[in-house]
């Protein structure tokens, strides 16, 4: 799944994608450079759910229709024409590239711009990232480790192939904790994923970090890797501590 041509490219290229799933859905996991325009909100989502359990297909995607008429059916189709105006090479799903981006699409069409959804939806993106976590080569990594205001994160920042998990997970790290709403953990994953997929058969330096930061835990076979792999250490002087930490959260607050 890991060695799929097609999503390694359509990735590498950080192609625009427009995911019509519920926003619900899309909290709990998104995929990267996602936008979430959804074409049944998370109240319609259920409705049509019960009405396919209950009464089958067809109904439901009456009852669809229904639901996304008139006006409301126009401003989401306005929404998407837009996003498409401005990233042209946009893609579009669902979850599984059913009925929701099948319909997304027609309606689209209708308006005069060609799309077909991504086979397979989000499962098979998701699917696609887990593999990279599970299956695929993880690079030779480095860590860089020291005490709190060391200035580990900023040395980071300024080094060649490098993944900052504390940004992945928006976290500022154990002493000042999150910087606003940390991703669902699924987004995060995803987000290790893409990393390493951008920087495969290249060594990886990573700030060494325990097994969760904040809410979000580091993918077991990675942090096994990560914990295993060389440590540098920084050491800097007391003073030196104090002003990085107040530079970094006081007087430029990383928020």
């Amino acid at each position: 799944m890991w060695k799929d041509e097609e999503l390694i490219s359509l990735f590498l290229k950080e192609t625009p994608l427009i995911d019509v799933r519920s926003p619900s859905e899309f909290r709990d996991g998104s995929i990267p450079y996602s936008i979430n325009l959804p074409i049944l909100d998370d109240a319609e989502r259920v409705a049509v759910g019960t009405c396919y359990k209950q009464r089958g297909e067809e109904e439901a995607i009456k009852l669809g229709h229904q639901l996304v008429a008139g006006d409301v059916k126009k401003r989401k189709i306005d929404q998407w024409i837009e996003y498409l105006k401005k990233y042209p090479e946009a893609e579009i799903f669902c979850f599984r590239g059913g009925l929701r981006s099948q319909i997304s699409c027609q309606w689209i069409r209708e308006r005069g711009v060609t799309k077909r959804p991504i086979r397979g939806g989000y499962k098979r993106l998701r699917n696609f990232f887990l593999s990279w976590l599970t299956d695929a080569p993880i690079p030779e990594m480095i860590r860089i480790g020291g005490l709190t205001g060391t200035g580990k994160t900023n040395i980071l920042q300024k080094l060649p192939n490098h993944i900052d998990l504390e940004l992945l997970a928006n976290h500022r790290g154990s002493a000042f904790g999150p910087r606003g709403i940390q991703p669902s953990q699924i987004t995060f994953e995803n987000h290790i994923a893409l990393e390493l997929m951008k920087l495969r058969q290249q060594s990886i330096i990573v700030e060494d970090e325990s097994a969760t930061i904040g809410k979000a835990i580091i993918p077991k076979r990675f942090f096994s890797t990560m914990r295993s792999s060389g440590l540098i250490i920084l050491e800097v002087t007391n003073e030196e501590r104090l002003e990085n930490i107040f530079n970094d959260y006081v007087k430029h607050q990383r928020i």
